[in-house]
């Protein structure tokens, strides 16, 4: 498994949604990713960031794409600069 599968793992497994702290709290149980750097926390940082599939609905706070219209509906709207 990727590291990107799973962050986006993580992410399901919360619900769609979570906080960057979130996703670096249970990033690690995940047995089948290897995390072979000395900066994972940086590594998921970049991960959310860049990976499509997972958008910033504001700072440090992330979502599926999957889940986009279920969390608007629950008024978990994207912020907008």
């Amino acid at each position: 498994m990727t590291q990107a599968q799973a962050v986006i793992l993580t992410i399901e497994k919360l619900g769609g949604v979570a906080t960057l702290n979130q996703i670096n709290q249970h990033i690690f149980e995940i047995e089948d990713c290897v995390w072979g750097t000395k900066t994972p926390f940086a590594s998921v940082r970049r991960i959310v960031q860049l990976t499509k599939g997972i958008y910033k609905i504001k700072p440090g706070l992330y979502a599926l794409e999957s889940h986009r219209k279920q969390l608007e509906l629950d008024g978990i709207i994207e912020q907008t600069d």
